[in-house]
Parts: C-alpha cells; sequence; structure tokens
C-alpha cells in the first residue's frame, strides 16, 4: 500500500474525515448520534469552514492557512479526527481496514 499524504498530515487527514466519514457511512455504519457529534466537531473545529476556503475553484487564497487548534495539545485532542473516527470504525467493524473500507471480518461457516 501506499499512503499518498503529501505535505501536512495533520491537516490531510483531519480536515477530510469526517466529510469523508459521511460520505460513507453507510459503509462504515456509524450511528446517527455519534455523526452529529463528528459533525458538530467539524464545526466546532473550524475543519467545516477550511473546507469551504480552501477547497474550491478558484481558490480564494493562494496559501493554506494552519488550523488554529494544530499547536495545542487539548484542541488537537478534540479536534483530532483520525484517530477519533478510526476507534469508532473499529467498534463496528473490529476488521476495519483504512485502506480498504469494505473489509469485513470473516463469517463463521
Amino acid at each position: 500500500m501506499n499512503a499518498a499524504v503529501i505535505g501536512d498530515g495533520n491537516l490531510q487527514m483531519n480536515v477530510a474525515l469526517p466529510f469523508y466519514a459521511a460520505h460513507w457511512n453507510l459503509v462504515l455504519g456509524l450511528n446517527e448520534s455519534f455523526m452529529a457529534e463528528v459533525d458538530h466537531r467539524a464545526r466546532e473545529c473550524d475543519l467545516t469552514s477550511y473546507i469551504d476556503e480552501h477547497l474550491q475553484f478558484p481558490p480564494q487564497t493562494k496559501l493554506f492557512r494552519q488550523l488554529i487548534w494544530q499547536n495545542d495539545s487539548w484542541a488537537a485532542e478534540q479536534c483530532g479526527m483520525a484517530i477519533y473516527l478510526k476507534a469508532a470504525a473499529e467498534l463496528v467493524n473490529p476488521c476495519f481496514n483504512v485502506y480498504h473500507i469494505t473489509n469485513f471480518c470473516p463469517w463463521p461457516s
């Protein structure tokens, strides 16, 4: 597998994951209350406005700004989506594979 992270991995993973999880939730199987919490965190942590500002064409600015919470360990724990979402996906599916989200545990025969 090739993990194609180009640039700031913290920024790249945390900004995209809430929207990725919402798009693929029929496969991931995360419950409604958890997804509402993810949406709330994305708004509170400035991820939604970051997407609106930087990931559109034409871009509003030339340079990507740093997320306001990246240098704050408490805020990074609250706003860091990678570990939070991966842990939730593994509760629903213990065989969750971040590189192939449709993998499931084998069914007993």
